[in-house]
């Protein structure tokens, strides 16, 4: 999908125009549709998705048990390794054995070791709500 064809501003305009009318509830799941549909749009194989879910749980879990042990440098410590290693194996070990690499895998890898050097820090707030973390992770108009 070109990001300046007409079906990618229908779903930034719908995706605006769904998120101002509905409550401060419901918009981080219709956010998480948009972002599903954005994917499908650029014809996602198995194997994205597969990666931005993995790699959603995981960095959810270590950034939970971070919060709930009060130790954040060890568990997102272990988050950021994980997705470092996933991604340096996706990029030098896999494309020699004739794997296709995910699509925008380094984006979304370096979302998610933003969010957890910021959690870290405690400038990312932890939420018990994976969607948030998915919604941060693959915000489609931050993509372009």
């Amino acid at each position: 999908m070109n990001l300046l064809s007409l079906p990618y501003l229908e779903l930034i305009f719908g995706s605006s125009v769904v998120s101002w009318i509905f409550s401060k509830h419901t918009r981080p799941y219709l956010i998480a549709a948009c972002n599903a549909v954005f994917l499908y749009l650029l014809r996602a194989r198995v194997q994205d998705w597969a990666y931005v879910l993995i790699l959603t749980g995981v960095v959810y879990l270590c950034s939970l048990i971070a919060e709930k042990t009060k130790k954040r440098k060890v568990f997102d410590g272990i988050g950021i390794g994980f997705a470092i290693v996933v991604l340096a194996l996706y990029k030098y070990y896999l494309p020699s054995v004739g794997f296709l690499m995910p699509l925008g895998i380094s984006f979304y890898t370096f979302k998610a070791l933003s969010y957890l050097a910021d959690h870290i820090g405690k400038k990312a707030e932890f939420h018990a709500n994976p969607v948030y973390l998915f919604d941060y992770l693959c915000f489609f108009p931050v993509f372009t």
